[in-house]
């Protein structure tokens, strides 16, 4: 139930903001995630928490990663050599070759798995301001993720890091339905015929009526909550028993325009170097 009205809260909160993000005078970073599983032993430890036992929700307003389409890579979207601010929240491939690397180590390894990997750019926002990004990854059971939160970067004095991300153990329950005649005679008086008499030639048929509804409950949750003051350029690594992140954000440097003056400038030295 819990994780119903979870599911319906994301699908409220999203907002679209991909043109709209307040970008001017701010700093640009290119924020680069990895999310992984602990070894398996780890994951029969104590550290599960009982899913009634916790808090988890979804902050109100919360972003929702592009993906990237064949119009936006015929466009460019993803050539840092083009002039002018990118698109914010455009999910693409990471450039940083470390944490490139990492994610080749961890791939290769046999002790980790890997539930989620993305990179985008996005401006640097005060607390206030920052946004969320939705993070759903993993086993999927009936619209409900195995890993799910948020990542959000912003800016106070330092940079910094929050992670909301919670990963649940899930186990199958299934649940019969009482056929349409049992349900019927639950609701006749005490004093009316048996409806299961009228029927009795039929009960298979009846009985084959009753439905069966595969329902998912979690019963174990691990939550990675923790903020964590950044420095630009630096692998980060946040721990827990049960998953690990690792996130790289990188200052991006957006190529402005020139002005008239300095492009009539540019042409007049070059013109100047051919002569």
């Amino acid at each position: 139930m819990i994780a119903a009205l979870m599911f319906a809260a994301v699908s409220q909160a999203q907002v679209d903001i991909h043109d709209n993000v307040p970008s001017k005078g701010n700093p640009w970073y290119e924020v680069s995630i990895v999310i992984f599983k602990q070894p398996h032993h780890l994951l029969q430890s104590e550290q599960w928490q009982p899913g009634k036992e916790i808090s988890l929700a979804f902050p109100r307003h919360l972003v929702s990663l592009e993906e990237p389409s064949t119009a936006n890579v015929q466009m460019g979207a993803f050539d840092h050599s083009r002039i002018g601010l990118p698109k914010a929240f455009l999910a693409q491939p990471p450039t940083d070759n470390e944490f490139v690397k990492m994610v080749n180590r961890l791939s290769r390894s046999p002790n980790y798995d890997i539930l989620y990997q993305n990179s985008w750019l996005q401006p640097g926002l005060n607390k206030k301001n920052a946004l969320p990004v939705l993070i759903q990854a993993g086993k999927v059971y009936d619209g409900l993720y195995e890993l799910e939160g948020t990542a959000t970067l912003y800016l106070a004095r330092y940079l910094h890091f929050q992670s909301n991300l919670w990963l649940s153990n899930y186990v199958q329950q299934l649940e019969v339905t009482k056929p349409w005649w049992q349900n019927a005679d639950d609701t006749l008086p005490n004093n009316s015929p048996p409806l299961v008499n009228e029927v009795a030639a039929h009960t298979d048929a009846a009985m084959a009526m009753g439905e069966t509804i595969t329902r998912y409950q979690s019963t174990r949750t691990g939550v990675l909550n923790e903020s964590r003051r950044m420095r630009s350029g630096e692998l980060h690594y946040l721990d827990h028993p049960l998953f690990g992140i690792v996130v790289k954000v990188t200052l991006y440097q957006p190529i402005q325009e020139k002005d008239s003056a300095e492009t009539d400038n540019d042409q007049l030295l070059s013109a100047a170097d051919e002569n």
